[in-house]
């Protein structure tokens, strides 16, 4: 079974994927849910969702964004004092 529109997850999933190049928080709704019903996984009904529904879309595609590139920073050195490390 595709994608739905209550499948928030694997549709941010798929716009990072789809569209790497953009950022979430300059995409209107409308091109959101465009953006949305173009993915070849997507089987949901065509049409424009509530702004609930795209809302909590965009966080998510916010959140996987942010998550790809926190994948990529350096981890800091030990000796640095604004990280604490577990005693053991």
């Amino acid at each position: 079974m595709g994608i739905q529109w209550s499948d928030v997850g694997s549709i941010a999933i798929e716009l990072v994927a789809e569209h790497p190049e953009l950022d979430p928080l300059e995409v209107p709704f409308s091109r959101l849910a465009a953006y949305v019903m173009d993915l070849a996984e997507f089987e949901g009904e065509i049409m424009r969702p509530d702004d609930q529904v795209l809302a909590a879309i965009q966080q998510a595609w916010i959140n996987e964004v942010e998550g790809l590139a926190g994948a990529f920073e350096d981890p800091p050195e030990p000796d640095d004092p604004a990280v604490s490390y577990p005693v053991t």
